[in-house]
């Protein structure tokens, strides 16, 4: 009988223990209508919102007050923020030809209204648009791809540019698929792509290269989210030949080996394992099950019913996650200051 209620008090005890230590719920922030997209700045997301319009639609995080920043009849791609803008690229049809744009909007107070940044026409005929908006370094300039010659073709020439309020610079050149493309910009530091499978990290102060490899065979790598200290994100995926893929996720720094740095973990997909840097600290969220697990280090700070692939994005205060339901729902995680 003692040992018994040693067992019952210890359970007990372990019980009381883990509600105490439970993550806390997020807050719910409600967005009508289906959207598409996230991006996280200046403690507000932005998403895309289609209807018969493009309308980007701007959540304060604090508030949940909701603003509409911009709209248009065009074809809006992806949303990116970081450095106080956010920044895409549209595409608005017409015949003989449209035109696709550039266009910024601050992040903190949009009220100033977008700023087009770059026009120029794209024939109806042509598959490809002239250029494309494919990130946003931390100094909030945006990192546009222009395309010239056949689309797809060999002799194809993409240019990749940061354009901000001091101007524009041409950070790489690549013709076909050589060369490299620059992916991301964050104080002395450039990161590009050399291939499906090789990433660079480039010190443009000194002009030293690190070249960065996949660790499994076959592996596609995508590398993210570069941080001013040369820190990055690299995930790799495998498709498998019966369906489904692996994934693996690894956080790589700048004196780290080629296939080195510190493993987050290796999965099948589904789970999902997902990196990302929100002011400078590392948030790993881990989706099994419809169910999304947040982690910065090794605490859990909250646990969000989400779909299988969320889309999820951040800035130092905030983690907005595409939580589970319609119309849309941002399950909001305070990381702190």
């Amino acid at each position: 009988m003692r040992l018994t209620g040693l067992v019952c008090s210890l359970l007990l005890a372990l019980t009381v223990c883990a509600i105490a230590e439970a993550a806390p719920a997020p807050r719910i922030v409600r967005v009508p209508g289906e959207t598409q997209g996230l991006a996280v700045d200046s403690g507000a997301a932005f998403v895309l919102r289609r209807t018969t319009q493009s309308a980007v639609i701007r959540v304060d995080l604090a508030t949940g007050r909701r603003t509409t920043v911009f709209r248009t009849a065009g074809i809006v791609g992806d949303l990116v923020a970081a450095g106080g803008v956010l920044g895409f690229d549209v595409d608005v049809s017409g015949d003989p030809a449209g035109v696709t744009q550039v266009v910024a909007v601050p992040t903190a107070d949009p009220a100033g209204g977008a700023a087009v940044l770059r026009e120029a026409p794209h024939p109806v005929d042509e598959e490809c648009p002239p250029f494309g908006v494919g990130g946003v370094t931390s100094a909030g300039e945006l990192l546009v791809s222009t395309y010239s010659g056949t689309c797809g073709s060999a002799d194809a020439t993409v240019v990749v540019s940061a354009i901000g309020p001091a101007g524009e610079r041409v950070l790489s050149t690549a013709r076909g698929s050589a060369g490299h493309f620059v992916v991301g910009v964050a104080g002395t530091w450039e990161l590009d792509t050399a291939g499906v499978d090789v990433v660079r990290l480039v010190n443009v102060a000194t002009g030293a290269v690190r070249t960065f490899r996949s660790s499994l065979p076959h592996a596609l790598a995508e590398a993210r989210d570069l941080q001013p200290d040369g820190r990055f994100v690299l995930t790799e995926t495998v498709l498998r030949r019966h369906g489904g893929e692996v994934q693996r996720v690894r956080v790589i720094a700048p004196g780290d080996p080629p296939r080195g740095g510190r493993v987050l973990g290796t999965v099948g997909s589904p789970p999902r394992l997902a990196a990302l840097f929100c002011g400078g600290r590392l948030v790993v969220s881990r989706t099994k099950d419809r169910r999304t697990r947040i982690l910065v280090g090794e605490r859990e700070v909250a646990r969000v019913s989400t779909s299988a692939d969320p889309y999820e994005a951040c800035d130092a205060r905030y983690l907005a996650v595409e939580a589970s339901g319609s119309p849309t729902r941002l399950a909001v995680v305070r990381l702190g200051r």
